[in-house]
């Protein structure tokens, strides 16, 4: 069974934006830098009731994986740990039920394209449903895949209306990609008017997440021993 928290009431109208993690982390390195700057601030959590739990601590405090901030024009929902393929369909739900609750105006995922080589610049591009889309520098997404949770997002909007939206960076690597996930915080800045400077981003994004990247190879040696302990 999965339950949220969300500790003060939203603005009505506020997007709701979904962070997972993508190709490259690009999705959530763009939330951690708003984040970083103090741009959205932690309002609440989602709570997977499962048997082995994660908890996560941020300057000094334990919180839960899945957190749920809010910023002037938007709510975010981030986790910096990939989701297991089993809770995908209970997210998705409890995404949905978050839009309506707290009226919100439109849902947006923040995702990648696996680029086959490395270009200078990464390319931002969108698929949309029912939302009338104006970003400056994008383009509209005409064939591909999306996979794991922001397509079970993206399905569940279109079965059920709801106005949906895709953004995605290119980028080329497995590694932490600072110019991608400038891109998505660009687009969004077009969208919801968050106003951030995203220079710095691209010249300091690997300082900005050297603690991500700590916990991302902790939990996955943990689940390495695990695997080894229990396989």
């Amino acid at each position: 069974m999965t339950s949220y928290i969300i500790h003060t009431k939203p603005k009505e109208g506020s997007y709701l934006i979904v962070a997972f993690p993508t190709v490259g982390y690009i999705s959530i390195l763009a939330v951690n830098y708003l984040i970083h700057k103090k741009l959205v601030k932690e309002v609440g959590y989602i709570d997977l009731e499962v048997p082995e739990q994660l908890a996560v601590i941020d300057e000094g405090k334990i919180t839960y994986p899945i957190r749920i901030f809010e910023g002037e024009h938007g709510i975010f929902v981030t986790t910096q740990f990939p989701v297991d393929l089993k809770f995908v369909k209970e997210i998705t739900d409890t995404i949905v039920d978050i839009y309506n609750k707290t009226k919100s105006k439109a849902i947006i995922t923040l995702d990648a394209i696996n680029a086959a080589e490395e270009k200078k610049e990464s390319g931002l591009f969108y698929v949309a449903n029912k939302f009338d889309v104006n970003i400056k520098g994008a383009t509209s997404l005409s064939e591909g895949v999306m996979l794991g949770l922001n397509a079970s997002i993206a399905l569940e909007a279109r079965k059920k209306g709801l106005p949906f939206l895709a953004l995605m960076a290119e980028t080329h690597t497995s590694i932490p990609d600072g110019d991608a996930a400038s891109k998505l915080i660009d687009g969004l800045n077009q969208i919801t008017k968050i106003n951030v400077d995203t220079a710095e981003l691209v010249e300091e994004y690997k300082t900005v997440l050297s603690s991500l990247n700590k916990l991302i190879e902790r939990a996955k040696s943990t689940q390495e021993k695990k695997s080894e302990m229990y396989g």
